[in-house]
């Protein structure tokens, strides 16, 4: 078996493999994550991928979700023994079976790759997405979907239903402000931070090929509405949190990850702006949202 070391969002991936898995050639979103975190220590998540299959399912396993996305159909089901989850992934649908057991935090994994099907590596990537997602949540990160955008070296972060336009607006705002970049496209990383909140890129980032493992402070959070006109609604306390929450991943049945979630998100929302965008495809939108973000409290319009 091969062992290779990544680091996310400061925090540490460990991959196990048989020699047969091309690293490279499966996970080729990682390749600017390829290394160990610079503080050193243990893995935050450890995947060891096992030739032999794993134990099938009993009656006791539950339900918890079942999800339709860009990975292709996830299931979730919670561990009878040991507060454990098991994760089955079908990438294609009628392609095979992917299967994932994690510990109940998310830190160690043993997973089922049949290496066989040409969307292996697309299976073994959304595994490592899913168990970071959850274990980053006991370490003051929230993994978001959201596009992030770096303009006057803040990151603002861009976010809304499938569909809403969390792309298009990015598109805006890096057309409209000289300078403006993109640090991810559909899962950024937030982490708490010595000096306020942190937007970090990661190897997720949707039908995106931006894959930056940087890191920049956090300026502002918007939820995007569709609407006629542009105007941007400043929001506080419980209403910018509940407008966050929505683009949180976490397992809301699992109450620690929930409690670490909500008390990063009180955090933040304590630090930075957060608004609601009613917005057309347009550069005023992106206008209207830069200038909200900048501070005031009255309602912005274009």
């Amino acid at each position: 078996m091969q062992s290779y070391m990544f680091t996310v969002a400061g925090c540490g991936i460990r991959i196990v493999l048989p020699p047969h898995a091309a690293v490279e050639t499966l996970l080729p979103s990682f390749r600017d994550f390829r290394g160990a975190p610079a503080e050193g220590g243990e893995a935050l998540v450890a995947l060891s991928a096992v030739e032999e299959g794993l134990p099938p399912m009993t009656e006791g396993e539950i339900l918890l979700d079942v999800a339709e996305n860009d990975m292709g159909v996830t299931r979730l089901f919670r561990l009878p023994d040991d507060g454990g989850y098991r994760i089955l992934l079908r990438c294609s649908p009628q392609g095979p079976e992917h299967t994932m057991l994690a510990d109940s935090r998310f830190r160690r994994l043993r997973a089922h790759i049949l290496w066989d099907d040409p969307y292996a590596g697309a299976a073994l990537s959304s595994m490592l997405r899913i168990a970071f997602s959850q274990a980053v949540l006991l370490c003051d990160g929230i993994s978001l979907h959201a596009a992030a955008v770096v303009w006057q070296h803040r990151a603002f972060l861009f976010m809304g239903k499938s569909g809403t336009g969390k792309s298009t607006h990015a598109r805006q705002w890096l057309q409209t402000f000289a300078g403006a970049t993109l640090l991810n496209d559909d899962n950024p990383i937030l982490r708490l931070s010595a000096d306020g909140p942190v937007v970090w890129g990661s190897p997720w980032s949707g039908k995106t090929a931006c894959y930056h493992n940087a890191v920049v402070p956090l300026a502002g959070i918007v939820r995007l509405q569709q609407a006629p006109d542009n105007r941007f609604v400043p929001l506080a306390d419980v209403d910018a949190l509940t407008a966050i929450l929505p683009g949180c991943s976490v397992i809301p049945s699992d109450a620690a990850l929930a409690r670490s979630l909500y008390a990063s998100l009180s955090a933040v929302v304590d630090a930075v702006p957060v608004g609601r965008l009613l917005c057309r495809p347009d550069a005023g939108a992106a206008r209207v949202c830069a200038a909200g973000l900048g501070g005031g409290e009255r309602i912005l319009e274009d």
